[in-house]
């Protein structure tokens, strides 16, 4: 393709110089309708052409005209011939007024032109405008000579220079043109690698792809292995199921019997819970009055039992006999409990029983015992402490015979002084008595 093009646009320059063929022509002509840059090829090297022929005309009117003899004509005439076969030894076969005489000639010219293929367009512009400039201005350059032959040697070395400047520019835009084909090379060097790495990279994708299809074929033959022993797992299960619903309708029948049993049996659980709710009820009513005498039978043999200590003042005209305890809100007597027996003016005996007992208290209280003329009114005077007078009966006993004291206190109680209260009461009274009632055992 590269070469056909080149002989194209060897074409374009010959009919641009009017040195093709009418064949060559209606070729050109035909390929131009497909191929723009051939179009603006042949159009550029018109324009030179004609550029060159208007400068051409303009120097020959600029110039004398001087009459020539017929042998200074021939003279001319060999002279640019002479010219033109330089000039075809020096820089290239050029366009002549014939089509190309030789093949050689031929390829000698394809040859130059294929070392500016590549090159921008106005390369090979260039290297045809220069080669119309060096005919014309060599032939002028002659014929000047003949008229002017003290310009001759420097007009030589002009052409000379020139010459070999074009011959630089040659020789550069081949190296050029070497260095990239040679970086086409390596490029083209690399993308075989590439595209030979992207064939392995494609050949082992392929084996993955292969061997995964392997597995997964192997991997649907179980499926089909497993879905053949599940059915058969299934049909099992189906004639269990069976099996197992017609266990399941007498079972019906039988639960049905089996509840109407529970439900009697519920019932006569429920009564049987109601009556035993009652007898509960009531047992615990019994215990509690049972238990309520067995106290009041106990502390009336603790009380009984103080009376031989005081048989001296049992006789005492003004004897007072006072029985303490404290009652709970359901109406039970309550620990503590105690007897008092006072004389009135003389002496006063407290007995308590299960002080240590009260609630609340630690271990080691200190009871004792205070006296004051009605509660609230007057100073609080320490009567003293208790001490343990029975411990088998848990019984505590408090006696007075300071008749200054007692007359001047009409009310008595009972604190925990292991708080050290000192001389005032702080804790709250476990056991109370007022004694300014009549005497009830005169």
């Amino acid at each position: 393709m590269e070469s056909s093009h080149e002989n194209f646009d060897l074409l374009c320059a010959m009919v641009a110089a009017h040195q093709a063929s009418p064949e060559e022509e209606r070729l050109l002509a035909n390929h131009a309708e497909s191929c723009e840059a051939c179009r603006h090829s042949m159009e550029q090297f018109r324009q030179v052409v004609w550029l060159l022929y208007q400068e051409k005309l303009a120097m020959e009117e600029e110039r004398e005209p001087v009459p020539l003899s017929r042998e200074e004509g021939a003279e001319k005439a060999q002279a640019r011939d002479r010219l033109l076969r330089e000039l075809h030894v020096a820089q290239a076969p050029t366009l002549t007024g014939e089509r190309f005489r030789s093949n050689t000639e031929r390829n000698d010219l394809r040859r130059k032109m294929r070392s500016l293929r590549g090159a921008p367009a106005w390369a090979s512009w260039a290297v045809a405008a220069a080669l119309l400039i060096a005919v014309g201005v060599n032939s002028a350059q002659y014929w000047s000579s003949r008229r002017f032959s003290g310009d001759e040697a420097a007009r030589a070395v002009t052409l000379q220079k020139e010459v070999d400047q074009l011959r630089e520019d040659l020789a550069k835009e081949r190296t050029e043109r070497a260095q990239s084909a040679q970086l086409a090379a390596e490029n083209s060097k690399q993308e075989a690698a590439a595209e030979s790495s992207q064939t392995r990279k494609l050949l082992a994708e392929n084996q993955d792809l292969k061997r995964n299809l392997e597995e997964s074929e192997a991997a649907r033959e179980q499926q089909a292995r497993d879905f053949v022993a599940l059915r058969d797992r299934e049909r099992l299960l189906q004639s269990s199921l069976e099996v197992l619903q017609a266990s399941q309708t007498s079972l019906h029948a039988e639960n049905a019997g089996l509840e109407d049993k529970i439900s009697k049996l519920t019932d006569d659980l429920k009564k049987s819970r109601e009556e035993s709710t009652a007898l509960t009820a009531r047992n615990e009513e019994l215990s509690q009055e049972t238990l309520t005498k067995v106290k009041y039978a106990e502390r009336q043999q603790k009380l009984l039992a103080t009376d031989h200590d005081i048989r001296d003042i049992l006789g005492s005209r003004s004897l007072h006999i006072i029985d303490v305890y404290d009652v709970s809100g359901s109406g039970e007597l309550e620990r503590p409990f105690g007897r008092i027996f006072y004389t009135e003016g003389k002496s006063l005996i407290f007995y308590a029983f299960d002080l240590d007992q009260q609630k609340g208290l630690k271990r080691g209280a200190v009871f004792q015992a205070w006296g004051q003329k009605g509660p609230a009114k007057e100073k609080p005077r320490s009567l003293g402490t208790f001490y343990m007078d029975d411990s088998a009966q848990n019984r505590w006993v408090l006696k007075v015979d300071d008749s200054k004291t007692l007359s001047r206190i009409d009310y008595v109680f009972v604190t925990d002084s292991s708080r050290k209260e000192g001389i005032r009461p702080k804790g709250k009274p476990l056991l109370s008595a007022f004694l300014n009632g009549p005497a009830n055992h005169p």
